[in-house]
């Protein structure tokens, strides 16, 4: 996939529309640090978080000055999560459909989650 072309499309697609700040900021992620690389260079005032599944490659991704990270869930630590917090990343995490692991995550400082079931993960 060639990064280039992904980025000027959904660059130019949010800066078409109207933002409202209290939806809260734009953040575009992707798999590829490549393809971040690339917002990065053209729209360097959107967030950017990097989603990953092995944690190998989270040099990769703070070398592109991500502010968040979405680790796959069964990767998380609570030493990993201080230690990205540590260094100004927001960790998230995927895909979390248990409530309970979705709290033990939150008291681990994971600031988000993406799930399958949003109404079960409303009181974490």
């Amino acid at each position: 996939v060639e990064p280039k072309p992904i980025a000027k499309a959904v660059v130019s697609a949010i800066k078409a529309q109207p933002h409202q700040e209290a939806a809260g900021p734009i953040i575009i992620g992707s798999f590829s640090p490549d393809i971040l690389a690339e917002f990065q260079r053209i729209a360097p005032e959107i967030k950017l978080i990097g989603i990953l599944k092995n944690i190998s490659k989270i040099p990769l991704f703070l070398k592109l000055k991500v502010t968040h990270l979405a680790v796959k869930h069964t990767r998380i630590t609570k030493e990993l999560v201080a230690d990205l917090n540590q260094k100004g990343i927001e960790v998230w995490s995927y895909t979390i459909d248990d409530l309970n692991e979705a709290e033990q995550l939150k008291d681990w400082g994971v600031k988000g989650i993406i799930t399958n079931d949003p109404r079960n993960m409303g009181q974490a």
